[in-house]
């Protein structure tokens, strides 16, 4: 789409992202990341929540709205809760690879914390960033659409407590 679009932003996160994906995943020396969790919770987080959070917003802006790109505190908001999320994606990924992990000498948060402790401080980190969301999102001033969004995160925390 960067390329498509002609959207520096767009190409820039695409590049940025192969970079860090093949870091993440290559075989080499000083790569294949995803053999250390912090280092592979640190890949996953600065592309989802940083690089795609900032470039599309970016791309939103210049080449969809054509307005002058100011960075507002909905955008960091967003990359804030998705920092919290994708920390979970990472430390979620490596709950069902326990064994495996173990046998290959990969020090997981899973393997050293055990997958029941992990699995719990996921949903912690959940629940947290769901009723913040909610509390900012109550608190702050307020449209009809802000009022939606805001029972749109409500449904999310309450999804883990339903059966």
């Amino acid at each position: 789409m960067g390329i498509k679009f002609q959207s520096p932003p767009l190409l820039a996160a695409l590049i940025v992202s192969f970079l860090l994906g093949s870091a993440y995943s290559i075989g080499l020396p000083f790569l294949r990341w995803k053999r250390n969790a912090s280092l592979a919770a640190i890949c996953i987080m600065v592309v989802r929540a940083i690089i795609v959070q900032f470039a599309f917003f970016a791309h939103i802006q210049k080449y969809v709205l054509v307005r002058p790109i100011l960075y507002t505190r909905s955008l960091f908001f967003a990359v804030t809760f998705m920092c919290i999320f994708t920390a979970v994606i990472a430390l979620f990924k490596d709950i069902p690879d326990v064994n495996g992990d173990r046998n290959f000498g990969i020090q997981s948060f899973s393997v050293s914390l055990g997958q029941e402790r992990v699995f719990w401080l996921c949903i912690s980190m959940l629940v947290a960033a769901y009723a913040a969301a909610m509390v900012i999102g109550a608190t702050t001033t307020t449209t009809l659409s802000n009022k939606v969004v805001t029972l749109f995160y409500a449904e999310y925390l309450l999804i883990p407590f339903v059966r």
